[in-house]
């Protein structure tokens, strides 16, 4: 995964599988849409990245050079570099109106659901664990609206690419000020 909106899908389908929310129904927080009109059961979600884990791998693959290159030096081309890594990401899951209860009662246990497992694993996510669900329930507009909150720690691979400079490089040459003897010479190639 090289951008988090890659993973919106796979959320959204296991929150419908898991709640029995429509699918019309479920929406990521925070992207400037209001939640659905109606007493109908809602959810929406926040993914937020927690930390990474583990160790991570680099591929380096030549790449063209982005600095201007003087063709006496070592490298032609720079490096592309792509890090594998495991990052850790925390998912809450609000559910509003009627039902949201039980619905939030069905989160917690998904991962052993076969369906849901091999979601995940088709899309190489895993499910570390997930917190005890709250019940965030408010006056909205003088009736109780349901509202119920379950957070889950999911991890994902996640791929950063970055560009090394190994073609970019210049000659030096120091001198005596006084003498204007050469003391030192030569050529920096680059990181």
């Amino acid at each position: 995964m090289k951008n988090i909106d890659e993973l919106n899908p796979i959320w959204e389908q296991m929150i419908c599988s898991l709640t029995g929310v429509a699918p019309d129904r479920v929406i990521a927080a925070n992207q400037g849409r209001s939640m659905p009109d109606g007493t109908d059961l809602s959810a929406s979600y926040s993914l937020t990245p927690v930390r990474a884990y583990g160790c991570p791998n680099f591929d380096y693959i030549d790449a063209p050079a982005l600095e201007p290159i003087d063709r006496t030096f070592m490298y032609s081309t720079d490096y592309e570099v792509a890090m594998n890594s495991t990052m850790i990401f925390q998912l809450s899951v609000n559910l509003f109106n009627e039902g949201a209860a039980t619905a939030a009662m069905m989160i917690p246990n998904g991962n052993f659901r076969p369906d849901i497992a091999s979601l995940l694993r088709r899309n190489k996510v895993g499910w570390f664990q997930t917190n005890q669900s709250g019940d965030l329930s408010a006056l909205q507009d003088v009736s109780l609206q349901s509202r119920h909150q379950c957070d889950l720690t999911l991890y994902a691979e996640v791929v950063t690419t970055y560009t090394i400079l190994r073609a970019a490089g210049f000659k030096f040459e120091v001198s005596d000020a006084v003498t204007q003897h050469t003391l030192q010479s030569g050529k920096y190639y680059g990181s």
